[in-house]
This record gives C-alpha cells, structure tokens and sequence, in this order.
C-alpha cells in the first residue's frame, strides 16, 4: 500500500529519502494560505508542518489523515485537542535541535556580554574607534546564568557554561526537585530568586496558557540593572510592551531573542532598533545538522504511525494507549 505525504514546506532530503524509501508518495505544497494547504491536504495519510498553524478544520478538510508532525519541539501551532478528537496521531522530534538551539542561546549571551550588536555595527560604519568606547563590555567566566525552565535544552546550554565558559548556573523548573543536577545546574526553589541572581536569564519554557505573558515588568524588575534576557523558547511568553520599555529606561541592560510574539516580526517593532538588543529570525534550530536530524525523526513517527508500529516520539496518545 502507498500513503501520501504532504509537507507543507519543503525539508531536508533525509526526511524525504526515508519517506520514499518505505513507500510514501511525497507532495510538497506550493501554497501558502490555509486554504491552499486544505487544497492540498484532501487526500494525504500524513501531514508534516513546520510553524503552520493546523486546525480542526483543516483536519476535517483530510479525511484521510492519520498522522501529523511536527519539525521541531513546540507544537504550539497544532490544536492537539482537535487531533485528539479525530482520531489523529501528532508525533514531533524533541530531540533534533537541542544542540543547535542551545548553542544558539550561548552565542546570544556572548554577545550580548560583547556588545556586539553595537561594534558589528558601529564597525561597518568605520568607526574604528568604537574600541575604546565599550567600559561596559564584559566576560561571562563567574558570571551566573539563570535559566527558566530546565528541560533538555536548558541542559545542553548549561553544560556548555559551567564546563566550558566557567560560568555559574542557576535554575527553576517546577518540575525538578532543587538541588544540583547531572548538567552543572543548582536547581533553586523559587524563580524570583533566579531572576534576582542571575547575570543572563535564558527563558527556556513552552508555550502553554500558563506561560504565555508570563515575562512583563514585574519580572524584569526582579532582574539586575546589568542583566541580559535571552530567548530562544517561544515570543508569547514575554511581553514584548514591557521588554522595550525596560530596556528604554535601564531596567534591564539588554536581550538576545529568536522568538517574537508576532512572527514574521513586524519591522517597526521597537526591539529591532535598540542598540541594546541582539536579534535572529527564529533560526536558533536552523543549523544543517538540525534541520537533517528534524526532518528524518519526522519522518520515522509518520512510518511509525502508518505502518502500525511503535511511536517513538508521541504528542497525544491516540495510538500509543491502543498498543
């Protein structure tokens, strides 16, 4: 029997390979809207999304639909619910970009400390001179690095900090017990108490109802005048209003972010033009390597589900309680 798969953009050949290699008949869609992707979706077994939001609707367009996944670690963009109700299994690959992502985090966070947003920039302009006029670029070596939220990102980032740049590491997740961990973290019991200690606050946390808008000006006033906030997790969870206005008046000294609360982000956001702000479009997960490993762990849970075998990498539980 052969299943058809839509990817909804185009993705890395490993994934496709494998695909075809186990007897998928590969559709890329050229469309952008989501009544193009409905279009396209009529008659596909598998559905393989990057950021494209997936709802109920559309999965009631797909009456074939057995399996959705999604490139990456936040599934945000899919009503799971929906899914849940249809029937629909929903894999995703937490795995892919940890690497990446947290590698991405740590070149925010250097520079940031660099300022080198403003030499990169000041350079270009010939303005040479710019060397002698940075008192307040520093080094990271016994700086503390706070993280919210300390899932598998979060470890990879501290390893990276406390073996490799001799920073201290400190954090709060809800869900792990305070105390040291295998990573080099020290696991606090509260998350004011990391945002009051920390020299750089890396926001490492989906986005979930209790999450989103969970970062505004009371927490950035429990930071450190000279703290940097870094975000490579999801834009929703910061308020963005309040980011630029503690940044504005010195509340906090500046931000390395990836993620934006509306993306593509809108170029007359205020953030783009502060001299204090370090920005990347979404691409922390972006490195070849990433987007092969992505792409392939995509691919084997679609297999996976289709063919009845054991899912590795499940969001919901439709076929994994059925086992």
């Amino acid at each position: 029997m052969s299943y058809q798969v839509l990817l909804l953009k185009k993705l890395a050949d490993t994934g496709i390979r494998y695909l075809m290699d186990h007897g998928c008949d590969v559709i890329i869609s050229s469309g952008k809207t989501e009544e193009d992707f409905i279009r396209d979706m009529k008659n596909c077994d598998g559905l393989f999304v990057r950021n494209e939001k997936i709802t109920g609707h559309m999965m009631d367009m797909a009456p074939k639909l057995k399996v959705i996944a999604k490139h990456g670690i936040g599934y945000d963009n899919i009503d799971i619910e929906a899914a849940t109700e249809r029937n629909i299994q929903v894999v995703y690959a937490p795995m892919g970009n940890v690497n990446s992502v947290a590698e991405h985090a740590m070149m925010l966070i250097l520079a940031s400390a660099k300022r080198y947003g403003v030499v990169n920039q000041e350079m270009k302009r010939g303005n040479y001179e710019i060397r002698y006029t940075l008192p307040d670029g520093y080094e990271v070596k016994n700086k503390t690095l706070g993280l919210i939220g300390c899932g598998n990102i979060a470890k990879a980032l501290a390893k990276k900090a406390y073996f490799g740049l001799d920073m201290k590491v400190i954090g709060y997740d809800p869900y792990q017990k305070p105390g040291f961990n295998e990573a080099g973290i020290e696991i606090l019991e509260s998350r004011e108490e990391v945002l009051r200690r920390s020299d750089f606050i890396s926001i490492h946390l989906p986005s979930t109802n209790a999450t989103k808008n969970s970062f505004g000006m009371a927490e950035f006033k429990m930071m450190k005048p000279t703290a940097y906030l870094i975000n490579t997790s999801r834009g929703d969870i910061v308020i963005e209003e309040d980011l630029a206005e503690a940044l504005k008046t010195k509340i906090i000294k500046g931000a390395g972010l990836d993620v934006y609360n509306t993306e593509p982000v809108s170029m007359d956001n205020p953030l783009l033009s502060m001299p204090n702000v370090i920005a990347t479009p979404h691409s922390a997960g972006m490195t070849v390597e990433a987007s092969d490993a992505l792409s392939l762990t995509g691919a084997q849970g679609i297999v996976e589900v289709l063919y009845g075998k054991r899912i590795t990498w499940p969001v919901n539980r439709i076929l994994v309680d059925k086992a």
